[in-house]
């Protein structure tokens, strides 16, 4: 059996819930909240993850998603 991808993980997650698009709701309120967070901290260096990229990263996902859906409140 062939190991699902990240973004198959995902997929599945926002298209199959038994709470329908509450799942969609949930999933991309996680993303704001938790990108916004991560974009505002101070940065961060450790030996795993380059801390400018991971805020860089945390900055475009949520410029992406605050177009989409409106600034988070």
């Amino acid at each position: 059996m062939k190991q699902k991808t990240n973004i198959d993980v995902v997929k599945d997650i926002m298209t199959y819930s038994n709470y329908g698009a509450l799942a969609q709701m949930f999933v991309i309120d996680a993303l704001m909240q938790h990108s916004a967070r991560v974009a505002a901290a101070p940065l961060i260096e450790n030996s795993l993850i380059n801390g400018a990229a991971w805020k860089g990263v945390a900055q475009e996902i949520s410029d992406k998603l605050n177009a989409k859906y409106g600034k988070e409140k």
